[in-house]
């Protein structure tokens, strides 16, 4: 009985998007011989999502500065 009222209030009580979630988008690989692939799909995705009212993708120079400053927190420990 506990199990079940656990397992309903998680699935029933999922927080909803808002215009301020974020996404990170990452590259998919092409594994195809298709050189039209490369970078086709990461931007058509990228277009289809700002589209969305719900959340925006977290911006290339926003990832690229977490990324360094990751990097100078690695290395200083």
């Amino acid at each position: 009985m506990v199990a079940t009222l656990v397992a309903w209030r998680v699935i029933s009580f999922r927080p909803a998007l808002t215009g301020t979630d974020v996404i990170l988008l990452a590259s998919f690989v092409n594994k195809t011989a298709i050189q039209s692939f490369d970078n086709s799909l990461d931007k058509a995705l990228e277009v289809k999502l700002t589209e969305s009212p719900f959340l925006s993708v977290l911006p290339d120079a926003d990832v690229r500065r977490t990324m360094r400053t990751m990097r100078t927190n690695q290395t200083s420990e």
